[in-house]
């Protein structure tokens, strides 16, 4: 079902706020450490297909690249850089780095992508409002116990695209199709205007002035644009519903030593082998001609190469830990002795049966009184 009807523009609202390119909202992540965004990105994916109620829950990462024209939003994209950069002239040397990425984007036909699909509860406009609204997240509901990035968070995975511009694509059991996009860039004046715009663009096809939790109006159906419909297409032959996020102009995680798609197999690897061990939790990659399937199998592998790994980032398992979790996990993903960790999140030591839980259909529990949470 292509998109051939999209009436949606990127808008950058008012704003009273003036912000420079190099954005809080991205820059604490702004090394695109492959080991929070492939982390964020799977867990919002587990998130949704247990509301989904799904038993085997599937990511797929797809790397592949897209023309510049088809691009939704992409005119007003570039008029609101052109602004941004005039607004910001005298003091763009704080973040020249991040101008010069965008510039040398906007100059190629094609940029690449990264494609996350999952064949999760989807995304309708009540949760579409809540993922881009600042400070509203679905978290509170539906997905008060969930462990990923959706809602607040949802900033995590705009380093790894030069462009700092996401799509977000749902089609939900009902075969209701929802997008829209985020675009992070500077706030700016318009010409012949004298209201700043901020810094913020969403695609979208209205906005509701007096709703709060429903502000803006998505395109929806054959208004959603090929870009998004068609990657919804497959979600919806192969699963019913799901999601699709795309990361434009995608930049390896800005690792030039390391395959992306061999990234995105460690990182799985490492933060959700009881998942994946247990049969829950499925992760392929697609780079060109290269297929792989992160099972079991692979994820021993993977965890055994790595084991003397001793490095820490923070809010990320390095290699030694994720081997020691792996040897203190039953094959049903929960741990089998209290074997104490410290996290690398707070180095406070806790027992392995945190580590080794996921709250899936028949793993871990819903209830919020104190039961072992998922991996952070």
């Amino acid at each position: 079902m292509a998109g051939t009807n999209a009436t949606g523009t990127l808008e950058f609202g008012q704003s009273s706020t003036i912000e420079g390119f190099a954005s809080k909202a991205v820059s604490s992540d702004n090394d695109a450490n492959p080991s929070v965004i492939v982390r964020e990105l799977v867990q919002n994916s587990l998130d949704a297909g247990r509301l989904a109620e799904r038993e085997h829950v599937k990511v797929d990462f797809v790397f592949d690249e897209i023309r510049l024209t088809d691009i939704p939003g992409i005119e007003a994209y570039k008029q609101a850089f052109a602004a941004a950069r005039k607004t910001h002239a005298d003091a763009i040397q704080a973040a020249e780095g991040q101008v010069e990425r965008i510039t040398e984007s906007l100059k190629e036909d094609r940029v690449p992508i990264l494609q996350v699909l999952d064949n999760g509860i989807g995304l309708s406009p009540e949760s579409m409002n809540a993922l881009l609204g600042d400070g509203l997240t679905d978290k509170a509901g539906a997905y008060a116990l969930s462990a990923g990035s959706y809602g607040l968070g949802h900033f995590t995975a705009f380093p790894a695209s030069d462009m700092q511009y996401i799509l977000y694509g749902g089609v939900t059991k009902d075969s209701t199709r929802t997008m829209s996009a985020h675009a992070i860039l500077a706030a700016h004046f318009v010409d012949g205007k004298d209201e700043i715009c901020g810094k913020d663009g969403y695609y979208i096809t209205g906005i509701n002035p007096r709703e709060i939790h429903n502000r803006y109006r998505f395109p929806q159906g054959h208004e959603v644009p090929s870009a998004v419909s068609e990657a919804l297409d497959h979600v919806q032959a192969q699963h019913g519903s799901g999601s699709v996020v795309t990361l434009l102009a995608f930049n390896d995680f800005r690792d030039s030593d390391n395959a992306p798609d061999d990234l995105v197999m460690e990182v799985a690897a490492r933060h959700f082998f009881p998942a994946i061990r247990s049969g829950r939790l499925t992760v392929h990659t697609k780079r060109g001609g290269t297929l792989q399937t992160l099972d079991e199998a692979k994820a021993k592998k993977l965890l055994e190469l790595g084991k003397n790994e001793r490095r820490t980032d923070t809010d990320t398992i390095n290699g030694s830990k994720a081997y020691a979790i792996y040897r203190d996990c039953t094959p049903d993903g929960i741990g089998s002795r209290r074997r104490h960790q410290k996290t690398p999140r707070t180095d406070s030591r806790i027992p392995v049966e945190r580590w080794c839980t996921l709250r899936l259909p028949g793993v871990g529990s819903a209830d919020p009184a104190g039961e072992p949470h998922p991996f952070p």
